[in-house]
């Protein structure tokens, strides 16, 4: 898809795995002195075509440039935030905490946009609650053709599946317990986890030192970068998809797996429980509850029939209610709007 795109870019980075401590602490130094400056995001603002009609930032490293192309053009922004710009103090962010606070212009450059769009309401809220601003919520899609509708039946060996990058706010240990409690009752139980795990060395090796305290080395696999056939397949050859993420904007996997037909255990500490009924299209649960979690689960190892509904209803929802069409059809009107608006 991108061969066939004119994309213009400040600078491909690659990212490397684990270094020293002092090589860690300078490149967050240089990043934070980088976004602070805005340099590349007045680069990236000399690289953008001036006769565009709208612009569509997404996320929080380049809302600087949307402010400064608002400023210069007078054009109307219609910001996608993926992502609340840091506002929480702390301390493990506190660097990049003090720049949001302590540089007004940032928030300025926000205030100044046409639309915010978001993609849950708890984004909703938290746009209101720190900048005072309204937002619209439109929730992403996906290619239910891409994600072929399997009918699961019960194996022997019970198999989780969970993915996500290694960050904390995964809450990968939540499982991990939960499949203790389940293994010490005596089930046959297994967790297969998707995710690369340089972003977050440290909470990476919090994980992988939890499964070994719990001699879980047999039963837990941790799979790097697989491909999208690979990822396909895996929703597919599953039993249960859990989510255990909090807090979290929106998550699309969770509505992959759904279509694959996996009944899916999330959280309402995600965006995605907003639109699901417990029960019946999914299993929610509070977050950060491991004991709860592995009830879920034995429910489900233990229902064979309630796997089946939630396969097909979860299914049934994602096709009816999902997809990159309706999210286009949304987001054109809203562009439309604020051309209308601008002029």
């Amino acid at each position: 898809m991108c061969s066939q795109l004119n994309i213009k870019y400040i600078k491909s980075e690659a990212r490397l795995g684990q270094r020293g401590k002092i090589v860690q602490f300078l490149k967050t130094f240089l990043k934070y002195f980088l976004f602070y400056f805005e340099i590349r995001q007045k680069a990236l603002l000399n690289i953008i075509d001036i006769d565009i009609d709208i612009l569509n930032p997404h996320d929080y490293h380049i809302y600087p440039t949307a402010g400064m192309w608002k400023k210069k053009t007078n054009k109307p922004v219609v910001w996608m935030m993926n992502d609340m710009p840091m506002y929480r103090w702390k301390k493990e962010k506190l660097l990049k905490t003090c720049l949001f606070h302590l540089k007004p212009k940032f928030r300025n450059y926000i205030r100044s946009f046409d639309k915010i769009i978001v993609l849950d309401n708890i984004n909703k809220l938290q746009v209101q609650q720190h900048f005072g601003l309204a937002s619209e919520v439109v929730r992403s899609g996906i290619d239910i053709n891409k994600f072929k509708y399997t009918e699961h039946s019960r194996k022997k060996d019970f198999s989780i599946l969970s993915t996500g990058i290694f960050y904390s706010h995964r809450r990968i240990e939540d499982t991990i317990i939960a499949l203790r409690i389940l293994v010490e009752k005596g089930h046959d139980i297994r967790l297969h986890h998707i995710g690369v795990k340089d972003r977050d060395i440290k909470y990476a090796k919090k994980v992988f030192s939890l499964v070994e305290k719990f001699g879980l080395q047999e039963r837990v696999h941790f799979h790097d970068r697989v491909s999208e056939q690979e990822l396909i397949q895996s929703y597919s050859e599953s039993d249960v998809f859990v989510f255990p993420n909090a807090p979290q904007t929106w998550g699309l996997s969770v509505f992959e797996a759904m279509s694959c037909g996996l009944p899916v255990i999330l959280t309402t500490g995600c965006g995605a429980s907003e639109v699901l009924r417990n029960g019946e299209t999914a299993i929610i649960i509070e977050p950060m509850c491991p004991k709860r979690l592995a009830d879920a689960l034995e429910q489900l190892y233990n229902d064979q029939s309630l796997c089946q509904q939630l396969s097909r209803k979860g299914r049934k929802f994602v096709q009816n209610h999902l997809s990159w069409n309706k999210y286009s059809e949304s987001m054109l009107e809203i562009f439309r709007k604020a051309i209308r608006n601008s002029d």
